[in-house]
């Protein structure tokens, strides 16, 4: 696994920056500590290797702020600068991406804060946060989560890592997380070129059947999605699964929307005759508008699944 996510990162309405909720004795500097009032529970992507935006945002034991550990450290609202002991590597999606925009690097406190509303909040170095020479952020909130765990038989030409972030750029439209939870090489030749019939779901071959009972570490509801050279017949994935084990194939030679486009049939999606958008029937090669789009109806089907989990 290259990365993960770690939610409960919240909106600060006090002094309009970001820090974690999910630990006691945060430190406003508006005074007293930080109120999630109205905020969204936003997603982070944490611990990566090479996922695509800025890293090495960190985050700060003493206010419970999120600061950029790449220059020296801003002064903290507990007192003193802010700190990186205890804290994980975070990337911020800058410049493009989906989620919310409008959040802003403060050169004064070096924390995130949101420059979306009529105010600059309160910055731990005096007055308002300042968003001169700060790039453009994007934070995704998320209502629901679903934990993938990725099995590879072949690795795919494009890196497991772009595959997972698209994903998450669109899922993110759907207020869903995308948990990657865990990656196994298989050693299974005789399944490398995976013979998945007329990939219809509802009905599966021996060989997806062998191929998919391969679960080690995926827990009941979780989502696993095997890597292989090729399908017999030839198909960019296939989505069809027994029961009880949702999961799903991609081919070495799949596109970069193909990985998303799997596991929103595993959701309950059905192709669509629209390149727009992520499920059309056209092949994923064919996506004319990227990101693809997902129409409310499809976050509905996806939010419904039992696979989807409320956070």
């Amino acid at each position: 696994m290259a990365w993960g996510t770690q939610r409960g990162w919240r909106w600060c309405n006090k002094c309009q920056g970001l820090w974690f909720g999910g630990n006691p004795g945060s430190k406003c500097p508006a005074g007293g500590v930080h109120s999630k009032t109205g905020s969204g529970n936003y997603s982070l992507v944490h611990q990566a290797t090479s996922a695509p935006g800025q890293s090495d945002w960190r985050w700060c034991s003493k206010c419970q702020g999120l600061w950029f550990g790449g220059n020296p450290a801003g002064p903290c609202p507990a007192g003193a600068k802010h700190i990186k002991t205890g804290s994980g590597n975070y990337t911020i999606a800058n410049q493009s991406g989906a989620g919310q925009q409008g959040w802003r690097w403060c050169n004064k406190c070096q924390g995130m804060w949101f420059s979306g509303n009529s105010t600059a909040g309160r910055c731990p170095a005096g007055a308002g946060h300042s968003a001169t020479g700060s790039g453009s952020y994007r934070l995704i909130i998320v209502t629901q989560r679903i934990r993938i765990h990725t099995k590879i038989l072949t690795t795919p030409n494009i890196s497991i890592d772009t595959l997972m972030h698209n994903m998450r750029e669109v899922y993110a439209t759907a207020g869903i997380d995308v948990e990657w939870a865990s990656t196994e090489n298989l050693s299974l030749p005789a399944l490398n070129d995976l013979d998945v019939g007329a990939c219809t779901m509802g009905s599966t071959t021996a060989e997806q059947n062998q191929l998919f009972n391969n679960r080690n570490n995926v827990a009941n509801n979780e989502i696993a999605v095997y890597f292989v050279r090729s399908t017999v017949p030839p198909f960019n994935g296939c989505a069809a699964f027994p029961s009880g084990k949702p999961s799903a194939a991609v081919v070495q030679t799949a596109t970069q929307w193909t990985y998303a486009h799997e596991v929103g049939h595993v959701l309950g999606l059905a192709h669509v005759n629209n390149n727009d958008r992520l499920m059309t029937g056209n092949g994923t090669s064919n996506i004319t508008n990227p990101p693809p789009d997902l129409i409310a109806s499809e976050v509905t089907t996806m939010t419904n699944s039992a696979l989807t989990v409320n956070v």
